[in-house]
């Protein structure tokens, strides 16, 4: 949990109060906010801190399921001209924090069921680093090579390249992880180019979609 003051990002993760809508679904730790799921379900996970609260959807999965389902995921890491903005918080840019969340994120991958492929993207062209692969330091090692562009930004393009990617691999499921200020510079979508539209077909064909939001400015 971030509050910002002044301009300036202070963490009260620790400060703040944490509740869960729904108890029986998931718990979580009132002071450390770490989230436990219970049964199936969905619930409501919300932090207060100086009377100000923010909240946040959390869904339980049943079952085992994640021990039966092979996985395969795409990191795509936007690297335009907006993204040299001024980040803070220990991060020089936004994306020095995005590689650094890319990285982090790649590492904690599942290797023995599941893989893990690495993107970088412009509105000029987009890079597949790596397929997605169960080498996951190998992969893990090139988002260092991400490197800063001068190019805009624009997102059908590399979201149909992902998927392509994905849907090559034959895992059960497919998941897209898009980190990116969101600082589009097209704003005329047909019917043809609309990642709207894109990833809303994937997902009716059961894939996910996370999305890492770097801010759009500032």
């Amino acid at each position: 949990a971030i509050f910002v003051r002044n301009g300036q990002e202070e963490d009260v993760t620790d400060e703040a109060i944490w509740t869960s809508s729904d108890p029986t679904v998931a718990v979580v730790g009132a002071s450390s906010g770490n989230a436990t799921g219970l049964t199936a379900g969905s619930t409501t996970i919300t932090a207060t801190y100086q009377g100000l609260s923010v909240s946040s959807d959390f869904t339980v999965l049943a079952g085992n399921c994640c021990d039966d389902i092979s996985v395969a995921m795409m990191v795509m890491v936007d690297n335009t001209e907006s993204m040299g903005m001024q980040f803070g918080a220990g991060y020089i840019t936004k994306l020095n924090f995005a590689r650094a969340a890319a990285a982090r994120f790649i590492s904690e991958v599942n290797a023995t069921k599941d893989s893990v492929g690495l993107m970088s993207f412009t509105d000029a062209s987009y890079t597949i680093h790596s397929a997605p692969s169960s080498d996951i330091a190998a992969v893990g090692a090139m988002v260092a090579n991400i490197q800063q562009t001068q190019q805009h930004t624009t997102f059908y393009t590399a979201l149909a390249a992902a998927i392509v990617s994905l849907n090559a691999t034959g895992a059960d499921r497919k998941v897209i992880l898009l980190i990116s200020d969101g600082s589009d510079t097209d704003t005329s979508y047909t019917s043809a180019d609309n990642p709207i539209a894109l990833l809303s077909n994937f997902k009716s064909n059961g894939g996910i979609v996370l999305c890492l939001g770097v801010r759009a400015a500032g």
